[in-house]
């Protein structure tokens, strides 16, 4: 006439009958005190591991009564943001060319350890309209003239160190030397 209940184990999914304290299967407590005791130590474990976690890589958990909040890294966008910073302050103006741009003709010469290039620039008469950047594998060669603006990337195949800029007769001459 009357069906016994069953309740079913919440550690291993188990058919348990109602008025049994434990799991045949598996062995747990189904006291209702002993499973929130366990419950609490578990989550006690857990706020350690997420403090331990906080101090290391910034990330926090906090477990309240009703709701969980995560949040991730506060002090590395603090970091981050002076890192942002910092670059900005580093960038360099580049140098503004007229809309006319040619590119120039240029030769080399080697002499064994160090490299001469020779970039012809008509029109440009002093040292300051050019803005040279060794870059990691090529050279950036910007030049403002009466008329017309020059642009030339220069690929380079080993690191060098720019040792000397000099411009004669419109005529730049790089000395390079590389790097070892």
């Amino acid at each position: 006439m009357f069906k016994r209940r069953k309740k079913i184990c919440w550690a291993c999914g188990a058919k348990v009958n109602d008025n049994w304290n434990y799991c045949p299967n598996c062995g747990t407590k189904f006291n209702d005190k002993d499973m929130q005791e366990d419950m609490l130590n578990a989550i006690k474990n857990l706020e350690k591991v997420f403090s331990s976690l906080d101090k290391m890589f910034a990330f926090t958990i906090g477990v309240g009564d009703d709701n969980i909040s995560i949040t991730f890294g506060d002090n590395r966008i603090e970091e981050a943001g002076e890192r942002t910073k910092q670059v900005k302050t580093k960038t360099e103006k580049v140098m503004k060319l007229p809309s006319n741009v040619e590119e120039p003709a240029v030769s080399f010469q080697n002499l064994g350890k160090s490299h001469k290039i020779f970039v012809n620039l008509p029109g440009v008469s002093r040292l300051d309209d050019i803005e040279v950047r060794l870059l990691e594998q090529s050279i950036e060669i910007r030049a403002k003239g009466k008329e017309k603006g020059y642009f030339k990337i220069i690929p380079l195949p080993f690191p060098a160190i720019l040792l000397k800029k000099e411009l004669n007769n419109s005529t730049l001459t790089l000395v390079l030397e590389r790097q070892t």
